[in-house]
C-alpha cells in the first residue's frame, strides 16, 4: 500500500504509515490522541515545578525580608540602648 502522504510502500496490513499518516482513519487520530495527552500532562508538570520553584524563590526574598529588618530593629534597640546608659552614667 503507498502511503498518498510520503510515498513510502507499506504492506497491506499496515493501518498506518511511518509518517504518521493513517490508512484507516482511526490509528493516527488515537496515537496522536495519547502523543499530545502525554505532551500536556509534560508541560502541566513542567508549570508546576516552574509555579513551586518561583514560589520557593519568593519566599526566600520575603523571609531574607523579614530577617533583615528585625537585625535593623535590633541593632536599633542596642544603640539606644547604649545611648540611654552613656546618658545615665557619671563623666
Amino acid at each position: 500500500m503507498l502511503c498518498p502522504k510520503c510515498r513510502l510502500e507499506n504492506p497491506p496490513t499496515a493501518t498506518v504509515c511511518d509518517c504518521g499518516h493513517s490508512f484507516g482513519g482511526k490509528g493516527e487520530d488515537q496515537n496522536l490522541y495519547y502523543l499530545r495527552s502525554i505532551a500536556e500532562s509534560v508541560n502541566s508538570i513542567k508549570r508546576m515545578i516552574l509555579f513551586w520553584i518561583i514560589l520557593a524563590i519568593a519566599g526566600g526574598v520575603v523571609w531574607g525580608i523579614i530577617i533583615a529588618s528585625e537585625a535593623n530593629k535590633r541593632e536599633e534597640a542596642t544603640r539606644e540602648f547604649q545611648k540611654q546608659l552613656e546618658q545615665r552614667l557619671p563623666k
